[in-house]
């Protein structure tokens, strides 16, 4: 037969490359009992595919397409809320929109699909799986492959402030970095009294870069010999050279003891936590974040 003729319907189509697999194939759909599984509101294939992946889409797919439509719009507008507001309560109020309105479409497509046996108890738990299951396996992994990535909020003396983790520079002397705190604590409650840290992240401008001296007195603290007025909390003595790939920034942050703490032990927890190392740094803040500008 010429290659431009149209093939004829008398003839059957020829096999393809994996045709061989089909037998396969369908005695695992019989050993599961998959072939008497069918796809709710006669769905197609790919329509029940998108149903679980756009949310809204199942409302509209299984004749409530007024609500589906609503609840996409909702939907697509939580999302420029979220981000622009990042770090401030309306932005948690956008991220747990979208979450219910994606497990609200889920639901809604497994009660149609059950029919009948979705009773009120069973959509209730429904609900409860289909947000934690979005939330931990969905949401939290893309939200903290943002973070880790493009823009990481942190709340600094009651501003919020986003951070481009990947702008990791190197920071300057008199300069302003963020950096990651850890927590613990220090000393015997029976002997000197403990140190009690509350980690998280510091805010503060680099006060000497390595390779610099830093001593302390009762009129202030030197860097390199220029005096300069001591801080909160700064001890009254004592002397260091800060390290390679260090930077020396004098911490603020919440701290409590508990018994009576030894003066030394908290003036040498104070100086080990303004040793900021170089895995410590956070990155740079945006100077702008859409609508509002960052200033610190």
């Amino acid at each position: 037969m010429p290659p431009d003729e149209p093939i004829s319907a008398y003839y059957p189509p020829r096999a393809r490359w994996w045709s061989p697999l089909l037998p396969w194939v369908f005695s695992f759909r019989r050993a599961l009992h998959l072939d008497k599984i069918h796809l709710p509101g006669r769905l197609s294939g790919r329509d029940f595919l998108v149903c679980l992946i756009v949310p809204g889409f199942a409302l509209s797919a299984l004749g409530r397409r007024t609500i589906g439509l609503g609840f996409q719009l909702v939907y697509w507008l939580a999302i420029p809320v979220f981000v622009i507001a990042l770090g401030y309560p309306v932005a948690n109020v956008a991220y747990g929109l979208m979450i219910g309105i994606h497990a609200t479409g889920l639901v809604y497509l497994l009660s149609v699909w059950l029919g009948e046996d979705a009773r009120f108890g069973l959509r209730v738990v429904l609900a409860v799986v289909a947000v934690m299951v979005l939330w931990q396996l969905v949401y939290s992994p893309v939200v903290g492959f943002a973070e880790r990535h493009w823009c990481l909020p942190l709340r600094v003396h009651g501003q919020v402030v986003v951070v481009n983790p990947r702008a990791r520079s190197q920071p300057v002397k008199g300069g302003w970095m963020m950096y990651s705190l850890a927590g613990g604590r220090d000393g015997d409650a029976h002997e000197g009294g403990v140190i009690v840290v509350r980690g998280g992240y510091g805010w503060g401008p680099v006060l000497a870069a390595a390779g610099d001296q830093v001593s302390f007195s009762t009129n202030g603290f030197t860097i390199n010999g220029v005096t300069q007025s001591s801080l909160s909390n700064m001890p009254m003595g004592g002397e260091f050279v800060v390290p390679e790939k260090h930077w020396f920034v004098w911490p603020e942050f919440a701290m409590g003891g508990r018994g009576n703490a030894n003066p030394q032990i908290f003036s040498d927890r104070m100086i080990q936590l303004g040793m900021v190392s170089e895995a410590q740094v956070i990155g740079r803040p945006y100077k702008h974040w859409f609508f509002r500008h960052q200033t610190f």
